[in-house]
């Protein structure tokens, strides 16, 4: 049996590594998955666009964002023009900008190959649309595959027919062109708009300049009155601000002798508010007995005066957690 040494595992291992790299590499290259042997056929789909812009081979197609195939192929084809082309055409840039266009004349369009590779995508050949947009502002084009719209579940692309590919009607884009047709109308109202603004400021020129003279003359004329109004508001609102600053004085002040007051006087304050809780408190106790024995108001009890009780340094009784007095039979010994 034949035994090899450490070295020679490593030196193979690498070379099988680099042999992998390789191969990787060669697939990216030609971009070819190495896996697509392991997976179903894909549905192969063809689309017409007049504009490919920057779309290259191995662009993705996404629906919603996801992406669902890859472009195989674009090709440049031959396909005569139909009457709702001719009328579009002479729509959007005007029937002076190709006088000699006809229905029937032959035209070059790309036609867009690519596959769909996700099985359970779910497309309706007769209502799907596809566009080519751009990712971002300065992303790659790609193409965009509206799956269409259906009462009933379509069949999966996994279960449609690959004896023909699959036909998909595209959406136009509108082009820097277009866009310029469309806008065309709207500067042209602008300016018929602004030439009747013109117009009519031409026409209303000398009475505007009349009433310029005469907003000027009266102004000149109520100068002096204008001036005297100003002066007079400028001195009621000195005088405010005068009168608002001695009321400011005079309530800083009355502040300045209540707080002197209360420092003067805390003590006998807050002596005055304990006597107050303890009449409340002595208060409250009275109304308890009398609540739960009505002939202490004839016969009176036993208990020391409130005044003489020990000092309750917990202040339970004093603020009202004490427990309530029993009723009292008449017949106890007093």
């Amino acid at each position: 049996m034949t035994r090899y040494t450490r070295t020679e595992v490593v030196s193979g291992l690498f070379v099988m590594l680099a042999v992998l790299l390789f191969a990787l590499y060669a697939f990216k290259a030609i971009k070819t998955d190495p896996l697509s042997a392991l997976r179903p056929d894909p549905l192969r789909c063809v689309t017409e666009v007049s504009d490919v812009g920057g779309l290259d081979k191995g662009a993705r197609v996404s629906v919603a964002g996801h992406e669902v195939g890859k472009v195989t192929r674009i090709e440049i084809t031959q396909k005569p023009l139909s009457v709702d082309r001719v009328q579009s055409l002479t729509e959007t840039f005007g029937p002076d900008a190709f006088p000699e266009l006809e229905a029937g004349m032959t035209r070059q369009i790309a036609q867009v190959w690519f596959n769909i590779t996700d099985p359970d995508l779910r497309i309706d050949p007769a209502t799907a649309r596809v566009s080519v947009r751009r990712d971002g502002l300065l992303g790659r084009e790609f193409v965009a595959l509206d799956p269409g719209y259906w009462s009933q579940d379509p069949p999966r692309s996994i279960d449609l027919p690959r004896d023909q590919p699959l036909r998909i009607a595209s959406t136009k884009n509108l082009g820097m062109a277009e866009l310029m047709a469309m806008v065309s109308p709207v500067m042209a109202r602008a300016n018929g708009f602004l030439a009747n603004a013109d117009r009519i400021l031409s026409e209303n020129r000398p009475r505007i300049k009349s009433l310029l003279a005469n907003t000027d003359d009266m102004l000149e004329e109520n100068r002096p009155r204008i001036r005297t109004l100003l002066e007079e508001l400028s001195s009621t609102v000195h005088v405010a601000e005068e009168k608002i600053a001695l009321v400011t004085d005079d309530a800083e002040r009355l502040l300045a002798l209540t707080s002197n007051i209360l420092d003067e006087n805390r003590a006998e304050i807050t002596e005055t508010i304990r006597r107050m809780r303890r009449s409340m408190w002595e208060a409250e106790m009275t109304l308890r007995k009398i609540r739960s024995n009505p002939s202490y108001l004839l016969f009176g009890d036993d208990e020391k005066l409130l005044n003489q009780a020990p000092y309750d340094s917990t202040w339970i009784r004093r603020s009202g957690r004490a427990q309530p007095f029993k009723q009292r039979d008449e017949n106890d010994i007093k």
